[in-house]
């Protein structure tokens, strides 16, 4: 009798679960599938950990660097943003800014040297007043491990679009005047810049 229940019992449960596994509308992976997946790479954390910062990028195509408060759900999104840095004292973030795939792909099948191809910018984040800085032509930047207040960066822009940068910036934030004041200018090896966030 025992036996009798329990192979009525199996066999009610593999009816049942066979049901549910024909409900199940089992679509194969495709290519198109793989290519809409996301990764998240290189996570950091502020030094008072109250901040993280990640990349979130496709297979294929244009990702963002995500600024979040660890405690909120808010979040701040950098388009094409990578390789982000905080602050030592976390109050903004320094991070490159890809040139748009598609520009990339365009220069490529242009067949352009190197010093040609279109170059990454700068993105700086400053957490007090919420605004963002953008410097185009980077060469490299450079944040001091301590008390940092200033980034340093080489850029490859020429005079004038230095001119109509700072122009630009200085109208964002009149302070900058001042600080741009004391940039130094070097066209053949590029223009050293003096940022204070």
């Amino acid at each position: 009798m025992k036996r009798t229940g329990f192979f009525l019992f199996a066999f009610f449960l593999f009816t049942f679960l066979n049901l549910n596994a024909q409900k199940i509308d089992k679509k194969p992976l495709t290519v198109s599938d793989f290519a809409s997946w996301k990764v998240m790479n290189k996570p950091i954390v502020s030094n008072d950990g109250k901040l993280a910062a990640f990349e979130i990028n496709p297979q294929k195509g244009n990702g963002n660097l995500i600024v979040k408060p660890v405690d909120s759900k808010m979040a701040d999104t950098l388009s094409r943003g990578y390789d982000a840095l905080f602050s030592p004292e976390s109050d903004f973030i320094v991070y490159k800014i890809k040139q748009p795939e598609d520009s990339i792909r365009s220069a490529k099948k242009k067949k352009l040297k190197k010093e040609q191809m279109p170059k990454d910018s700068l993105g700086i984040l400053v957490f007090k007043h919420h605004k963002k800085y953008t410097f185009p032509k980077l060469k490299q930047f450079s944040l001091p491990k301590e008390n940092a207040r200033w980034v340093t960066f080489l850029t490859d822009m020429k005079k004038d679009e230095r001119k109509k940068s700072k122009e630009k910036e200085e109208k964002q934030d009149p302070s900058l005047k001042k600080k741009n004041e004391n940039d130094e200018t070097s066209d053949k090896k590029g223009q050293l810049v003096l940022f204070q966030a």
